[in-house]
């Protein structure tokens, strides 16, 4: 994956690292009322730790202080090289739906291999996203006609406390799409 762009694969296994590694990342930050901000340094000690493996580099650049990203370029957290461009994008959002959706379309409108999408949900049922979350980001998926099929993966994980489900969409076109076109996978 360091000079490749990211296979399915390559997406599966990140989003298996994060579920297990963010607690336990998290954990060692002091924990706060909304339990969000040791999981925005963990998402940030997680990249940082990517930026070494493979050499790329991390925008921002310093770990977040009190949750909020200091830096930040368009997303809360990229990964990326001097040749592929942005190999990773991320957004993390811990707030209520409009929240979500707000930061849900700056993640859309990035060009990177894999764009990840860590928010905060109840887990209703299992193997499936919440239906109004799904609704809304099937709905700003299908709304996109910039997608890159074969370059670009979506990464979901759903926290509920300290257990995250992850979900995968892959784009089979480059849109717009209609909804019931947007199926957004559980990865077990």
């Amino acid at each position: 994956m360091q000079n490749n762009l990211a296979t399915r694969d390559d997406v599966i296994a990140i989003g298996k690292q994060m579920q297990e590694q963010l607690p336990l990342l998290a954990a060692k930050y002091r924990p706060t009322k909304s339990g969000k901000t040791e999981y925005t340094k963990a998402i940030w000690e997680y990249f940082d730790q990517l930026r070494l493996k493979y050499d790329w580099n991390l925008s921002p650049k310093t770990l977040p202080i009190r949750g909020r990203v200091k830096g930040e370029y368009l997303t809360d957290f990229a990964l990326f090289d001097g040749v592929l461009g942005n190999r990773i994008a991320c957004e993390s959002e811990w707030g209520d739906i409009g929240c979500i959706k707000w930061a849900f379309d700056k993640l859309r409108a990035i060009k990177a291999d894999i764009k990840i999408f860590v928010f905060q949900w109840a887990h209703d049922k299992p193997g499936k996203l919440p239906y109004k979350i799904e609704e809304l980001f099937q709905g700003s998926l299908a709304n996109s006609g910039h997608h890159h099929p074969g370059h670009e993966v979506y990464l979901f994980m759903q926290f509920d406390g300290e257990r995250a489900k992850i979900f995968l969409w892959e784009p089979t076109g480059s849109g717009p799409f209609n909804t019931k076109e947007i199926h957004i996978e559980p990865i077990n």
